[in-house]
């Protein structure tokens, strides 16, 4: 059995690790990166950090292409959270809307609700999460 990854996998890797390169601050993940000192500071810069995966086209890294994602592989998927855990990479800060959220839209939702809503959960301009409280709320949206 073989268990290398392929030459598009390898390319992929690539792409990813020049991007994360690019799209951290310098020295991100070492003592000499300044931190975010609030709240906001630090949503903020999740924010960014989300917009710049949405524009390289590493948000909704599994959704489908016609959805604003990149329709990736599940070997695509494990290599991002491997490099994404060595840059140690901030979460995306709707990371409910883009793992949970999102792909109920895309399988469930009306083409008005995925006009609607995947765009901004894509970019973090929503911000979506789930307790029992919200589900009863989303659900009376039909949602």
């Amino acid at each position: 059995m073989d268990f290398s990854y392929t030459p598009e996998q390898e390319r992929f890797r690539a792409e990813l690790r020049a991007f994360l390169e690019n799209a951290l601050p310098p020295g991100w993940g070492t003592p000499a990166c300044p931190q975010p000192t609030s709240d906001e500071e630090m949503l903020a810069l999740h924010r960014d950090f989300q917009r710049r995966l949405v524009d390289a086209g590493f948000a909704g890294l599994s959704w489908p292409k016609e959805h604003g994602g990149r329709g990736a592989s599940l070997i695509e998927q494990i290599i991002y959270i491997e490099e994404t855990a060595r840059a140690k990479a901030p979460l995306p800060v709707n990371l409910a809307g883009l793992t949970m959220a999102g792909p109920v839209l895309i399988r469930h939702g009306t083409e008005e609700q995925k006009a609607r809503h995947l765009r901004p959960i894509l970019t973090s301009e929503e911000i979506w999460c789930r307790s029992e409280e919200h589900t009863a709320e989303l659900q009376s949206r039909g949602l």
